[in-house]
């Protein structure tokens, strides 16, 4: 089983992390001490458990439970101090989480979720987190793992996508802050972002619907869309597959439907 410890406190993530080592079945635990250093470890290291801190600043907490599991959504098991409109809230939604200090009986019966009578989905769990998010009113988007041109690897908001280029199984979105790759196939995206905001320009190319303030943005994504699908006809690159396509109902990452 993989670990991955987000905590802002150090003490307190390496304290759980030799608790955590303990337990049976634990083969590599990870530690992680803010949500940035969190997001370049999921970049290459897929946990089976999450403990995640709700105390990391600026709501980070319910930003890394937003991102998009396409390489599997692990058990995120959310730990928090005694905050009281915070656990209204997790209690109110069905969340699980744990409040430090806490013992090793509860820590292993929170990570053999499993093996317990009545189990909760990990999708269904981040779906309740999503929920207790909204109650507090923190706005969450679903988002993307992307490479830059130069090969760093981000992390995007979908709502910040005004144009998506599909070429040869990957995904290209458009951007203000410039064009990124997408690190995963294009089936898996359209699987959980869904992108139903956006309507078929070119044979490979979506743009998203008109929005007010977006308009200088919408007309120099379409202009790079433009480019593309003249290369495209030039070149003649494959169109994109029926399985990847626009669903106006598609499910949100988050969705156990």
């Amino acid at each position: 089983m993989k670990v991955l410890i987000i905590e802002h406190d150090c003490a307190l993530g390496e304290a759980l992390a030799r608790e955590v080592s303990a337990l049976p079945r634990v083969d590599r635990i990870k530690c992680a001490a803010s949500e940035l250093a969190a997001e370049e470890l999921l970049f290459h290291f897929s946990p089976d458990v999450i403990f995640l801190d709700m105390q990391l600043p600026e709501q980070g907490a319910f930003r890394i439970a937003a991102r998009i599991w396409t390489q599997g959504m692990p058990s995120i098991i959310c730990t928090t101090a005694f905050d009281r409109p915070l656990l209204d809230a997790l209690n109110r939604h069905r969340v699980e989480y744990l409040i430090r200090p806490f013992g090793s009986d509860e820590l292993a019966y929170m990570v053999t979720r499993t093996r317990r009578p009545d189990p909760v989905h990990p999708a269904e769990n981040v779906r309740r987190i999503l929920d207790a998010a909204a109650s507090l009113n923190c706005a969450v988007t679903p988002r993307l793992s992307v490479r830059s041109k130069r090969g760093r690897l981000f992390v995007i908001d979908v709502d910040e996508i005004a144009a998506v280029r599909y070429d040869r199984g990957r995904l290209y979105f458009w951007t203000a802050g410039g064009i990124f790759e997408s690190t995963q196939p294009a089936e898996e995206i359209w699987a959980y972002a869904g992108l139903s905001s956006f309507r078929r320009l070119f044979r490979n190319s979506l743009l998203r619907n008109g929005e007010e303030g977006r308009a200088e943005e919408t007309r120099r994504a379409r202009r790079w869309l433009q480019r593309c699908a003249l290369a495209d006809v030039l070149l003649k690159r494959p169109p994109m597959p029926s399985t990847v396509r626009i669903k106006a109902d598609a499910v949100p990452s988050w969705s156990t439907k």
